[in-house]
């Protein structure tokens, strides 16, 4: 493409995001279009990708989650009680 079309294309864009011609947020859009456009350019073309771990090696994930458990609802506390620590207390 031509610098000329690449600049009316970026133009386009800015416009479309509601930028006027000259001001600071139309100046940051060009110039990121132009970094977008440099990275996308300078990118390698073969990306290295890492191979997938092999399934015996996968151990599995530890449970870090607190655990809940039920507490009967005649004990004095009603509701949840997560590691220990009661939710809310029923009035007596």
């Amino acid at each position: 493409m031509s610098k000329e079309h690449l600049a009316t294309k970026d133009d386009a864009i800015c416009r479309g995001y509601g930028a006027q011609p000259g001001s600071d947020v139309y100046i940051q859009c060009r110039v990121s279009q132009d970094r977008r456009r440099d990275a996308v350019r300078n990118a390698p073309s073969d990306p290295i990708v890492s191979p997938a771990p092999a399934a015996a090696s996968m151990a599995p994930m530890p449970n870090i989650l607190p655990q809940t458990t039920k507490m009967p609802v005649g004990a004095g506390w009603h509701g949840n009680v997560a590691d220990g620590l009661p939710i809310r207390a029923l009035s007596p």
